[in-house]
């Protein structure tokens, strides 16, 4: 965790890239409320990052944040990602 630190700390040419290995960790870890902070500062970087969107929207999900999570997968899949689709028709109907 602390190799992500000294990357966005040092700053990037790539921060989106960053922040959102930093969030995947996280979010491995279990630490979803963390993770979905560095989701968001991947947005603030891209907001065409249909990726952080998808997993934002998958890490609400496991907070039990249904209606967060839905708006983040609907996001996603407007942007294109693949798989936001199938996880809408599973967890927002």
């Amino acid at each position: 965790m602390s190799d992500f630190n000294s990357v966005i700390e040092k700053g990037t040419d790539y921060p989106a890239v960053a922040y959102f290995n930093k969030a995947e960790s996280l979010r491995e870890l279990n630490r979803f409320e963390e993770a979905i902070k560095y989701y968001d500062n991947v947005i603030s970087v891209d907001n065409k990052d249909s990726r952080a969107y998808f997993k934002k929207g998958m890490t609400f999900s496991k907070l039990g944040k249904k209606d967060s999570a839905c708006i983040s997968l609907k996001i996603a899949k407007d942007l294109g990602d693949p798989e936001a689709e199938k996880e809408i028709g599973t967890l927002c109907n």
